[in-house]
């Protein structure tokens, strides 16, 4: 991963996340995940720590990549829909930095005059995600000394919710979508701005830098794909079953065998033959936490040809369907 745009950065993050973890979330299940990471970052907004919301706010970013893959707006990719709505100027008084009163007046009034301003000032377009944060400093300079996270993380928060109103009512309102996700873009980076902003004014400590962007924090994080399972496609069930299969956690057979059960609906008709296939590939090792990755690696390369895995693949859930069988098999305490 190397600086890029925005909707680099979703495919990325697609590349990641949605071939196994995130395949099977659908939008809701992803604002939820989204608003845990919020959580995470609000602890130390109310402790003041604003080293450690830096470190939070990349998965917080990676996280909304992964709500714009699922609400797939239709009026264009992300960075379209961020420069017909933020061309350089606030869309609301048309100016930089933003000089709105308290009352702002309707979006609608400015539609034209913000489709002139994206054409006229189409060279002056971002490029990379530290180019936009640069953009919306500009715009919402955010005064380090009269400006507090909690207004961000508030906004923020309110941005999400009319997110997914909009999606709710898509259909009958297909471009609020679009509008609403650039929004909640817009208090990410305003965020990282307030952060930069203390920073340069040594109000906070970021490991002795003196400035912030969002985009170096995300490809530290993720240059090299998931970073805690250290995979390009990330696996990180494995480090799900850890917990689960504990003393504290373990499923008893009862359990598994009703959510074997339950993942036979998914598997179809195909479900004797993949689990013969997983026993298989396991013949003869104990099939544990510490060699599940390998064994679903396996698997799914042994499989590529088979039907069960060419219907699954078509539905795009064949390797979350072998992680669910493998992940079952391990809590039951199967061994090959």
């Amino acid at each position: 991963m190397q600086s890029q745009d925005i909707d680099d950065y979703i495919k990325s993050f697609e590349e990641i996340y949605e071939p196994i973890k995130n395949s099977e979330r659908d939008f809701y299940q992803t604002v939820a995940r989204l608003l845990e990471s919020i959580a995470k970052c609000s602890q130390h907004v109310n402790r003041s720590h604003e080293s450690e919301i830096a470190k939070q706010l990349p998965t917080l970013f990676a996280w909304y990549c992964s709500l714009v893959i699922k609400a797939q707006p239709k009026d264009g990719s992300m960075s379209e829909i961020l420069w017909r709505k933020y061309p350089n100027c606030c869309p609301y008084c048309l100016a930089k930095p933003c000089t709105c009163p308290h009352y702002k007046k309707s979006l609608e009034d400015n539609i034209e005059k913000l489709q002139v301003k994206a054409e006229d000032n189409i060279d002056q377009r971002p490029r990379t995600l530290k180019d936009w944060q640069n953009m919306f400093s500009r715009i919402y300079p955010r005064n380090p000394q009269g400006y507090e996270q909690k207004s961000n993380f508030m906004h923020l928060i309110e941005e999400i919710g009319e997110t997914a109103e909009a999606y709710r009512l898509k259909y009958f309102y297909p471009d609020n979508l679009g509008n609403e996700l650039a929004d909640v873009l817009t208090w990410i980076l305003g965020i990282a701005n307030l952060i930069d902003a203390k920073a340069k004014d040594h109000l906070n400590t970021l490991n002795g830098d003196s400035f912030y962007y969002l985009e170096d924090w995300v490809l530290k994080k993720y240059s090299d794909g998931c970073p805690s399972c250290e995979q390009p496609m990330c696996n990180c069930i494995t480090k799900d079953v850890q917990d689960r299969i504990s003393e504290r956690f373990k499923l008893y057979p009862d359990d598994v065998y009703k959510s074997l059960n339950k993942i036979s609906q998914q598997l179809g008709n195909f479900k004797d033959e993949i689990f013969s296939d997983i026993k298989e590939v396991a013949d003869g090792q104990q099939v544990t936490n510490d060699n599940i990755n390998d064994l679903v690696k396996e698997l799914v390369l042994k499989s590529q040809g088979k039907r069960w895995y060419q219907k699954l693949s078509a539905e795009g859930t064949a390797e979350s369907a072998i992680v669910s069988a493998v992940t079952l098999l391990v809590q039951s305490g199967f061994s090959g």
